[in-house]
């Protein structure tokens, strides 16, 4: 499938996710409040930064790797199935022995609610590093399947749990762990075909192999978690500085960003392997594809503007309006990161050099400054300013760096010409985006 099929396929189940994330979380706010909102909203985080402190760069190496080679797949599994399972495990122990000892730094969150949401990790490692295995063999159709099938089973049980059982925030927990639990054998049964398939080895420990896969996945894995420990820690200081409360309501507004931001995230997915198997990373290519990432992003932060404060009312009720102004000054930011996405996939495609991975340094630092002095004084709008200007700093330091690397303007990657408006019609599906 042409590149224009595959991001209209992509985004299209991306849209699905977002109608059944929107289901899920709406559950949640009616159900739970926004104190049980939050509660689950923080677990959520710890559990997210411990998946990114354990995945080694390995789900982006997978991809990089396989992409270019298809008949390394039986060992990258090995290799992939055997770190999710020990990282996964110490990391949950960390965090539990962390918490025992400190329990002041939970909050609201109780000891049993932390090991239900952090024994998931090595589940949670296992489907990542299968689930880009499946991208990087192209078989993107098999991806988006296995993540609707994922997750249309994680919210039917979040329906049964929530509003035929009465269950509470523990439940869920659970709930999640044994969707993660199972999600983890789905993957593991799929890759089993597709190795037999490919005609490539069978799955054997190859520690040559994981050593390649480490030296690419270290500089992706560094870049990934500063990545994630700027989106994310606002957070985690909202529910430290604020209480569950507003923890829970900031994650309204955290969460239709994530929705906003699954538009430049399906675009990057296909983007990725697609430039990798190009050895300079295709930057003219890339260009291309960031320019119409500014404008339909662009497109989709003014609507969601305008249907914030409605869309909020009906879907979460009163207890949630202060999300409203909190969304309106993350959104310019979300602009800027989901643009700034693009720069990143070229620049790991390319190999990843050194200084794309140290650019992510100072957003990270300035955010969290800025979150200790904000949050204590302006709340949930003072941390999503923070944000904002945090992912333009992210956006900035992108630009200078690749432009210059491929010696390319900021007009080539920022402003829509008129040759690429008829290619916008790609996410209809209308056109080949060749």
């Amino acid at each position: 499938m042409r590149f224009s099929g595959d991001v209209a396929a992509t985004f299209t189940s991306r849209i699905v996710l977002v109608g059944l994330g929107v289901i899920s979380s709406v559950l949640t706010a009616r159900y739970l409040g926004p104190g049980g909102r939050g509660i689950l909203a923080t677990v959520g985080a710890l559990a997210g930064i411990g998946i990114q402190l354990g995945n080694l760069g390995l789900h982006a190496s997978n991809t990089y790797l396989v992409s270019r080679d298809v008949t390394v797949l039986g060992s990258l599994w090995a290799n992939s199935r055997r770190t999710a399972t020990a990282l996964g495990c110490s990391l949950a122990l960390i965090a539990a022995a962390g918490a025992a000892f400190m329990p002041g730094l939970l909050g609201e969150v109780g000891f049993l609610m932390l090991i239900l949401g952090i024994a998931g990790m090595p589940f949670h490692l296992t489907t990542l590093f299968g689930l880009n295995l499946v991208i990087g063999t192209g078989k993107l159709a098999l991806f988006n399947g296995m993540e609707i099938i994922f997750r249309t089973v994680g919210v039917a049980g979040l329906l049964a749990c929530l509003v035929f059982f009465h269950g509470g925030i523990r439940s869920v927990l659970a709930l999640n762990l044994a969707i993660a639990v199972g999600g983890a054998l789905s993957v593991r049964a799929v890759l089993r075909k597709l190795i037999r398939a490919s005609g490539a080895a069978a799955p054997q420990t190859d520690m040559g192999l994981f050593r390649s896969s480490v030296a690419y996945g270290a500089k992706a894995y560094t870049a990934a978690l500063l990545a994630y420990l700027i989106v994310r820690s606002d957070m985690l200081l909202v529910n430290t500085l604020r209480g569950a409360s507003d923890a829970g309501i900031y994650s309204i507004a955290v969460q239709v960003a994530d929705l906003i931001y699954l538009l430049p995230m399906s675009i990057g997915l296909v983007l990725f392997p697609r430039l990798a198997r190009d050895g300079s990373g295709d930057p003219a290519f890339a260009l291309k594809v960031t320019r119409h990432t500014a404008f339909l992003l662009l497109l989709l932060c003014l609507a969601a503007a305008v249907l914030a404060r409605p869309a909020v009312g009906i879907l979460y009720g009163p207890a949630f309006a202060a999300a409203v102004p909190a969304l309106w000054w993350l959104l310019p930011g979300i602009w800027a990161y989901g643009v700034s996405n693009q720069i990143a996939t070229q620049l790991a495609s390319a190999g990843m050099p050194a200084s794309a991975v140290l650019i992510w340094i100072p957003p990270l630092v300035l955010n969290v400054l800025l979150n200790l002095f904000w949050i204590p004084r302006w709340g949930i709008t003072g941390a999503a300013a923070s944000s904002t200007l945090c992912y333009f700093l992210v956006l900035a330091l992108h630009l200078a760096l690749w432009s210059r690397r491929i010696h390319g303007s900021l007009r080539e990657a920022l402003v829509l010409r008129r040759s690429d408006l008829r290619e916008m019609q790609v996410l209809a599906g209308l056109v080949e985006w060749s």
